[in-house]
């Protein structure tokens, strides 16, 4: 790691560059407690900023996080972490959090992520407000497992699927977003073995692209709500299968 922060301990990490580590940029664990600003963090093997097991941080602003093999904000094991105002480029993933982890998002501008932009799981509770999520890989924002997330007046647009997958028992509130040109990739056009994996699930229901919102049961019923927005130029529209939506 470049910075770790561990133990019960606390940190301020400001107008640095941390690259070319091996591991996180910046690892803060074991309830301990990292302010980020005006960081310049890139190229690691892992995530950017790892908060791990009880820990909390304010993670901006202007801080620019790309070229990580994982996230560039991970967020998990009951974490607590608000993160504004910063630039995710080009990592694996842009933002993720699970484990019952909490998350404040906002004003970020999160792009070209490899897979998606937004990854939340494991009963995480989320607010994204006033992001940028565009031209990930696969989903813009992807919302499962038990989750809940309060998504308002974001732009999440050119995403190779979904724009915002919402599945696995998540409950979803969506306002004042513009969800467009999202699912541009047709079925017959993936080639790689990952992606290829990533749509088996879809051939039965698209066949020429991927919805703008896409609400499925998978694990269980999941729950959206749709107030407000703008969506539209997505491929295949929004589709609502085997669970409770209102519109």
């Amino acid at each position: 790691d470049g910075v770790l922060v561990i133990d019960n301990s606390s940190a301020t990490v400001t107008d640095n560059t941390i690259r070319n580590n091996t591991g996180a940029g910046i690892a803060c664990m074991e309830s301990s407690s990292c302010d980020v600003s005006r960081n310049t963090i890139s190229a690691g093997s892992r995530d950017g900023l790892l908060y791990y097991e009880d820990c909390t941080g304010e993670v901006g602003p202007s801080n620019v996080i790309s070229r990580f093999k994982q996230c560039a904000v991970a967020v998990s094991n009951q974490s607590n972490v608000n993160v504004f105002d910063n630039t995710l480029r080009d990592n694996q993933v842009g933002v993720g959090v699970n484990g019952e982890s909490q998350l404040t998002l906002t004003g970020n501008e999160i792009v070209q992520s490899a897979l998606a932009g937004c990854d939340i799981q494991g009963q995480a509770d989320v607010h994204l407000t006033d992001n940028t999520v565009s031209s990930g890989n696969t989903h813009g924002i992807s919302i499962a497992s038990g989750s809940t997330a309060m998504i308002t007046n974001n732009v999440i647009s050119n995403n190779t699927f979904e724009g915002l997958s919402v599945s696995g028992s998540a409950t979803c509130t969506l306002t004042g977003n513009t969800i467009s040109d999202n699912g541009y990739v047709a079925e017959q056009d993936v080639e790689s073995d990952t992606l290829e994996d990533l749509t088996s699930n879809y051939r039965e229901k698209m066949t020429a692209g991927f919805p703008g919102v896409w609400l499925h049961q998978n694990a269980g019923p999941c729950f959206i709500s749709l107030d407000d927005n703008n969506i539209r130029g997505n491929k295949g529209g929004h589709v609502l299968d085997d669970s409770l939506a209102q519109a």
